[in-house]
């Protein structure tokens, strides 16, 4: 069975494995951060963590210097499988932030698009970052998230 008889065409294929190769990012991310003490630190610590890693990551590196055209649907027309997953990861910590009462209390879909919606321009425009100093820019979204967060 040749790949094509697996999805209708490559750029299908690299939107498939750039999902799970965010899964995984994501995964990773939210098991280094699992020992700070509330959901709304281990929010913030997996939020900086993606963020920070995202942007050089092989595949995303090479759709933004080869095919951006790509992403430009998934930022300004429709919301894509790797979206909706970042959603739901991040609406399921924002649900254990409010249960142990580190996160104020919202409608917590609003929050968790908001929260990704908030961080896409710094994966995508990272290369802009490297010139203003990427960590200090880091550094402010972790306090802008915590205290966006903070009942």
């Amino acid at each position: 069975m040749t790949l094509y008889r697996l999805v209708p065409d490559v750029t299908t294929l690299v939107l498939e494995v750039m999902t799970r190769e965010f899964a995984a990012l994501l995964a990773a991310a939210e098991s280094a951060a699992g020992r700070r003490r509330s959901a709304r630190a281990r929010i913030v610590a997996t939020t900086v963590d993606v963020v920070r890693r995202l942007p050089d990551e092989p595949l995303f590196r090479r759709v933004l210097d080869v095919d951006p055209e790509l992403l430009l649907p998934y930022l300004t027309d429709r919301v894509g499988a790797t979206q909706r997953l970042a959603v739901a990861h991040v609406r399921r910590m924002l649900a254990e932030g409010s249960a142990d009462g580190s996160v104020r209390r919202a409608d917590l879909d609003v929050l968790a698009a908001t929260l990704v919606l908030t961080v896409v321009p710094f994966v995508v425009s990272a290369r802009l970052l490297d010139e203003v100093g990427r960590e200090a820019a880091l550094d402010e979204l972790a306090l802008m998230v915590d205290a966006w967060l903070r009942p």
